[in-house]
């Protein structure tokens, strides 16, 4: 998928071109929501949750899902001021994050649009995040979102607090928040992101399986380790790691614990979790700013 301000920069422009006066702090807010399970997936690994990182995968999947995400943009607009407004903002910037995400190529992994009906993930698979275009993109998006900021209308949106708005926006919020956690088994049985091979270790040799962006390293004896979404390490045969590296795969288990590449890939480190990083900082701070001057004219 692209970083966080490739986002910024093509959904921004592209709204602003379709509805000039349209409300950026909105726009900035869909390029984030179908993101959000993501950010959270990453700190819990980070910051060694004890969860089962298969079921947080797959919550994250379900959340991530264009159903889920018009679920949040639902519960965001009921306690604005202009609910219609905000909702179609929303919801349409997040169809076009998850279009953006088919584009670039990511093994294993998708956008989900008709979630919990079909779960499968969908991906065009055209370019590799380190794709110049997407180079350009990223410091074109910079300049947009900057040249923009003063621009950023910083109106008060959001509404007086109204249990007729807000009791139906909490139940929202609450239902986007845990009822992925139900379709968990739905999406380990539908083997999406090939949750179910990874899983079933004394079953999968033989089975094709796919990952994106994977720490692999040079292990004992100079062999290749990759740790897998599951935070299962295998060994990577037909791909050389001298230190660390990160990594797509395509190939199939030749045993329980190995794996035999016959794609792969890979990435540069921190680039794109840097642009990323820094997306996410100038939206946090876009609504700092917001609530910042709602506060003074109180």
């Amino acid at each position: 998928m692209p970083n966080t301000l490739v986002h910024l920069g093509v959904q921004g422009l592209a709204c602003r071109l379709a509805v000039p006066g349209i409300d950026l702090r909105f726009v900035y807010l869909a390029c984030v929501i179908p993101d959000l399970p993501w950010v959270v997936q990453r700190a819990v690994i980070v910051l060694d949750v004890p969860v089962d990182r298969t079921d947080l995968m797959l919550a994250a999947a379900a959340q991530g899902s264009l159903t889920f995400c018009l679920l949040l943009s639902a519960a965001i607009a009921l306690v604005t001021l202009r609910p219609t407004s905000v909702f179609l903002t929303l919801a349409a910037g997040s169809v076009m994050h998850l279009v953006l995400d088919m584009v670039q190529v990511k093994w294993g992994r998708g956008s989900i649009f008709m979630a919990p009906f079909d779960w499968r993930p969908l991906s065009l698979d055209w370019m590799w995040p380190e794709h110049p275009l997407f180079y350009a993109l990223t410091a074109a998006s910079l300049v947009f979102v900057l040249a923009t900021w003063r621009h950023i209308d910083h109106e008060p949106v959001l509404r007086p607090c109204s249990p007729r708005h807000h009791v139906p926006a909490a139940i929202l919020a609450a239902a986007w928040l845990a009822a992925p956690a139900a379709f968990v088994p739905a999406l380990h049985d539908a083997d999406v992101f090939h949750a179910r091979t990874l899983t079933s270790p004394e079953t999968r040799i033989g089975h094709e399986v796919a990952f994106d962006r994977a720490p692999a390293w040079s292990g004992p004896g100079g062999a290749t380790m990759v740790e897998l979404a599951t935070g299962e390490v295998v060994r990577l045969q037909g791909v050389d790691v001298t230190g660390s590296a990160l990594v797509s795969v395509r190939g199939r288990f030749s045993g329980a614990g190995i794996i035999d590449a016959d794609e792969f890939h890979f990435h540069p480190p921190y680039v794109r979790a840097g642009a990323s990083i820094l997306g996410l900082l100038l939206v946090t701070l876009v609504w700092a700013r917001s609530i910042t001057a709602w506060l003074r004219r109180r």
